[in-house]
């Protein structure tokens, strides 16, 4: 019999896919809790409400590029166990701090402490993969952490419907979980708590040289508009559900589920096909219907139709996604500073849309948010064909 009752390789994927469900679990909920918290508790403002989360996601796109140079010689381990302390601890403070101003603070704090976990994360699983085998691991990791996506904002709208205090509440206690985990994992094999973050020799392999290709930059231009889109619903649809539409939290939860089960099955989807590997049209055709969803979105009351509507962004969202994700990491030698780049730049978007959503919402109303961010969506599309272009006859003229 093995001494070892985990391989270190099997270790990896069980630290990484578990406290990825976990993570994604009490993100999703504590995003949808913190809008009923701070409009409920702290009688926040619609733009207030929008800073709030753009401090959170500031923090974090800012984490993403000033903290991980500094921390490769951790390890992964120990990154994401500090991370996942931190945030813990942080997101219980938003209970007892009474002033607005010092919860944009800890929002900042807790975004800087979730850098220490996706990137590093997203780095480990898929070091020293490329092709078919990047593709279908990250369909993997995908399917894990939207796993927690799917049931966290229907779990912080059921618990707002009591009191919102409730869904901060569970969500540090599910961080202190997933610590708690790292801690048995990395006493069954420990030479899982070694690996820095960019994984072993081993994996990142011998080969360093940069065969990236450009169509990763007309996707991070989408991922970037994409999220500033999300950034939008996440932060305005729920406020206008309830105060236009009379909607109860949980209701918008389960919207909110919606998107994110179609998401869930597009991830599914996408790992098991290559249609989409270094194409530029279905990021534009992307662009283009997600644009279309939000000139839906005006006016309508339909429970039904909103329901369709969700679950259609949730699909254009993992597509646009998974682009930024796959074209990112193909032929990168440096794994974990593009997944740091993937991930601060869908922090920059939320923080825009955000802040910008809310503004809206609060002095100009839903129909200028929707037709804005609409318009938007439409002008990046635009932005990803001409920038397309230019770098291939760029190409064209050195070649």
């Amino acid at each position: 019999m093995s001494e070892r009752p985990l391989s270190p390789d099997r270790a990896k994927r069980l630290i990484c896919y578990s406290t990825a469900v976990l993570v994604a679990l009490s993100m999703n909920m504590i995003n949808l809790g913190a809008v009923f918290y701070l409009r409920d508790h702290r009688s926040a403002t619609g733009s207030q409400i929008g800073l709030f989360s753009a401090m959170f996601w500031l923090g974090y796109s800012g984490g993403c590029h000033l903290l991980q140079p500094r921390l490769r010689h951790w390890s992964a381990a120990r990154a994401v166990q500090a991370s996942l302390a931190a945030m813990s601890l942080i997101v219980l403070l938003y209970v007892f701090v009474p002033w607005l101003p010092l919860l944009f603070l800890l929002a900042l704090c807790k975004g800087l402490a979730l850098s220490l976990f996706w990137p590093i994360v997203m780095g480990w699983i898929t070091a020293g993969m490329e092709g078919r085998d990047l593709n279908r691991e990250l369909a993997r990791f995908n399917l894990a952490w939207s796993s927690g996506m799917i049931v966290g904002p229907y779990i912080a709208g059921w618990l707002s419907d009591f009191d919102s205090t409730f869904t901060i509440l569970v969500g540090s206690a599910l961080y202190v979980v997933g610590a708690a985990f790292l801690i048995v994992i990395g006493e069954l094999q420990p030479e899982v708590r070694l690996t820095v973050s960019g994984g072993t020799p081993q994996d990142r392999g011998t080969d360093t040289v940069d065969r990236s290709t450009p169509l990763r930059f007309p996707a991070w231009l989408g991922l970037f508009a994409t999220f500033a889109a999300l950034g939008v619903i996440i932060n305005v649809f729920p406020l206008a559900a309830r105060e236009e539409l009379g909607m109860m939290p949980s209701t918008v939860g389960v919207l909110f589920l919606q998107r994110s089960l179609l998401s869930t099955l597009t991830f599914l989807v996408l790992g098991q096909v290559i249609f989409w590997h270094f194409r530029l049209w279905p990021m534009l055709v992307s662009m283009v219907t997600l644009a279309l969803l939000h000139v839906a979105l005006i006016g309508m009351e339909s429970l039904s139709v909103l329901v369709v509507l969700f679950g259609a962004m949730g699909i254009l969202m993992s597509l646009c996604y998974n682009a930024s994700l796959f074209h990112g990491a193909a032929g990168s030698p440096d794994r974990t500073a593009r997944m740091a780049m993937h991930e601060s730049i869908i922090g920059g978007g939320i923080v825009l849309g955000s802040i910008g959503g809310g503004w809206l919402y609060q002095y100009h109303g839903t129909v200028a948010v929707y037709a804005t961010t609409a318009a938007a969506l439409l002008a990046a599309a635009g932005a990803q064909l001409w920038l397309y272009y230019l770098l291939l006859s760029r190409r064209q003229s050195v070649g």
